[in-house]
């Protein structure tokens, strides 16, 4: 992820809380690689994860999304 969407997801991040919300980022959120944060099975199974966890409520793709879903 590149310096300026590094900043826009922090700071969109900061809005949040500043908010009161939790913020809960998958493991490779922040990497890149040829396009995409890591590969297709590990995306699904980072997404399963934020779908079966009873504390998040709301799932942002910060940039992209359009390689899993």
């Amino acid at each position: 992820m590149d310096s300026i969407k590094q900043k826009r997801l922090n700071n969109a991040i900061l809005q949040w809380k500043n908010q009161g919300y939790s913020v809960v980022e998958t493991n490779h959120v922040r990497c890149s690689f040829e396009g995409k944060s890591c590969d297709s099975k590990l995306q699904a199974k980072e997404l399963e994860g934020l779908i079966l966890n009873p504390k998040v409520s709301v799932i942002f793709c910060v940039t992209g999304g359009d390689f899993l879903l």
